[in-house]
C-alpha cells in the first residue's frame, strides 16, 4: 500500500516539475530579472509565482523526500487585498508582499495590459518608492504621478467606478461575466488589468471617494480592478468617524483577503502529519539590480508604443490633395508589426461594408 502511494507521489511530481519548469520559463526568480532580456509573455497568465513552497515528505523507514516549488496564486484575483497600514509602507525600499506582487505583474503581464493607480497621501507617493520612475510611462501611471490629495483622488476613484460600471453594465452578458472571460472571448481588444493601490485609508477620502471604494471593493475585481488598501486604523474611530469610513475595514474583512494570508500556505488547509511545507520568499533585486528591471519596463512599454499611435496622427501625416475619381486610398489603422491597413476602394475593390453598435458613428 505504501509503495503504491510512494509511486503515485512521484508520478505527481514528475508532472509538477514539468510545470513548474514551464512556469519559471516566463516567470523567473524575481532576483534575476535584471539578468534577463523583457520576459513579458503574449497571453496572460493563469498563475503568479510567489515565493517558494518547501515540500518535505517523511515516513517512517522511508528515506525523507524533499522538493521546493514556486507557490502559485490564481490569476486574476478573486478579492481584493488589504493589510494594516505598517511601518513597513513608510518610505517603503526594501522588499514588502506590495512590492513583490507589482514587480511580477509588471514582468508577468503583457505589454500595454497592466494599469496603475496609486493613493499615497501620508507619504507623497513614496510608499512605492522603487516603482515612482514608472510614472514617466502613461501607458502603466495614466495620471504620471501617484496621487496625494483630496480632489484627485476621488477624481481617479470615479473613473475606476465608471469604468467597472461600464462593464458591469454593457460588456458582461451571457456567458461573459468577468474580466477574464471577457478577455478569452475578445483576444484582439483585451481590456487591461488595474491595480488600485490605497495607502494609509482613510487619509485624504471624501466621502463621495468612500463610496466609490465601496462599490470598487465589491465589483472591482470581477472587471479587472484589484484593491490593495492599507488602513490606518489610528485614523478610524467610530465615535467620531463619518460611518462610510469605518464600514470599509468592515467590508474588507468580508470580501477581501490580507496580503500575507494570501501569501500563507496556511490557505491550503493540509492536515497530513507526514508532510510539511514551509514557506521561503524567493529573492529581491538590490536598488540598483530594481531600477535597472524599471528600465526594461520603460524600455519594452516605448517601443510597444511606436505602434499605439493614434488615427488622426496617420491622417495628417498623409493630406488628400489627390483626385478620387478613379481610386480611393485612405489609412485604417497598423497591423501588430506597424505596416498600415488601407481602405481602398474604386482599383480592385468596389464594395465596402461598415458596422458597428447603434450611436458608435459606423
Amino acid at each position: 500500500m505504501i509503495a503504491e502511494f510512494l509511486k503515485e507521489w512521484n508520478k505527481f511530481f514528475r508532472i509538477r516539475k514539468n510545470l513548474v519548469e514551464e512556469i519559471r520559463s516566463s516567470q523567473p526568480d524575481l532576483g534575476c530579472l535584471q539578468n534577463t532580456d523583457f520576459i513579458n509573455s503574449m497571453k496572460l497568465p493563469e498563475w503568479l509565482v510567489s515565493g517558494l513552497a518547501h515540500i518535505v515528505f517523511s515516513l517512517s523507514g522511508y528515506q525523507e523526500w524533499q522538493e521546493f516549488v514556486p507557490n502559485l496564486l490564481d490569476f486574476p484575483f478573486i478579492k481584493p487585498i488589504f493589510d494594516e497600514y505598517q511601518e513597513e509602507y513608510k518610505e517603503a525600499t526594501d522588499a514588502s508582499p506590495l512590492h513583490r506582487l507589482l514587480l511580477r505583474l509588471l514582468f508577468a503581464l503583457p505589454v500595454g495590459m497592466l494599469k496603475i493607480t496609486a493613493i499615497d497621501p501620508l507619504q507623497m507617493g513614496r510608499s512605492l518608492a522603487p516603482f515612482l520612475s514608472l510614472t514617466d510611462v502613461g501607458e502603466i501611471v495614466p495620471h504620471k504621478k501617484f496621487l496625494t490629495v483630496s480632489d484627485e483622488i476621488e477624481s481617479s476613484l470615479k473613473l475606476l467606478h465608471d469604468h467597472a460600471n461600464d462593464l458591469m453594465q454593457k460588456r458582461f452578458h451571457g456567458n461573459v461575466s468577468d474580466w477574464g472571460r471577457y478577455n478569452e472571448d475578445n483576444p484582439d481588444n483585451q481590456l487591461p488589468y488595474h491595480l488600485l493601490f490605497i495607502f494609509g485609508f482613510p487619509d485624504q477620502c471624501s466621502e463621495k471617494s468612500i463610496l466609490y471604494l465601496k462599490r470598487l471593493i465589491e465589483f472591482g475585481p470581477r472587471c479587472g480592478i484589484l484593491p490593495i488598501i492599507t488602513i490606518d486604523r489610528s485614523k478610524i474611530d467610530p465615535k467620531r468617524t463619518e460611518r462610510p469610513a469605518y464600514e470599509i475595514p468592515q467590508l474588507l474583512e468580508e470580501k477581501g483577503q490580507r496580503i500575507r494570508v494570501l501569501y500563507s500556505l496556511e490557505r491550503l488547509h493540509l492536515r497530513v502529519k507526514e508532510l510539511r511545507i514551509t514557506e521561503e520568499n524567493e529573492s529581491f533585486p538590490s536598488y540598483s539590480d530594481l531600477m535597472q528591471c524599471m528600465e526594461q519596463v520603460k524600455s519594452a512599454y516605448s517601443q510597444h508604443n511606436k505602434f499605439s499611435k493614434r488615427i488622426t496622427d496617420m491622417w495628417n501625416d498623409k493630406p488628400h490633395s489627390s483626385s478620387s475619381q478613379e481610386k480611393i486610398s485612405t489609412p485604417l489603422g497598423w497591423t501588430t508589426d506597424g505596416k498600415e491597413v488601407l481602405l481602398e476602394l474604386g482599383d480592385k475593390e468596389h464594395h465596402v461594408l461598415l458596422a458597428g453598435r447603434a450611436g458608435s458613428g459606423g
